[in-house]
């Protein structure tokens, strides 16, 4: 009798092992690491220095394959010129599992 609690604890102890690891592996499984895309709109755009930056969202999106839409999300987290009438943009996006895209953007630099 003795024999056979043990062999059941043993049992019992091994299932909860295996339920646990699976729901662990399902979990991580299911995480999204993904991130947004970013995509701009065709042709060129100008941006003129002291202007406010956000005229260079328009028409930008950002899209996610599990959150959809993340257009809101985007930022331009730096404006740096090139050279000449030329100026990068850089945008970030976020999903709602923290992953971030980055995407540059060539612009019409017009200085003040």
């Amino acid at each position: 009798m003795k024999n056979n609690v043990r062999g059941s604890i043993i049992i019992l102890e091994a299932l909860a092992i295996i339920i646990t690891a699976t729901l662990i592996l399902r979990i991580k499984a299911n995480k999204d690491i993904v991130p947004p895309v970013i995509t701009f709109p065709e042709g060129t755009v100008s941006y003129t220095q002291g202007d406010d930056p956000q005229v260079l969202l328009s028409g930008v999106t950002a899209l996610d394959e599990r959150d959809g839409d993340v257009t809101d999300s985007i930022i331009i987290s730096s404006i740096s010129v090139t050279g000449g009438a030329e100026a990068i943009a850089v945008y970030h996006a976020k999903d709602t599992g923290n992953n971030v895209a980055m995407a540059e953007r060539s612009v019409r630099f017009t200085p003040n």
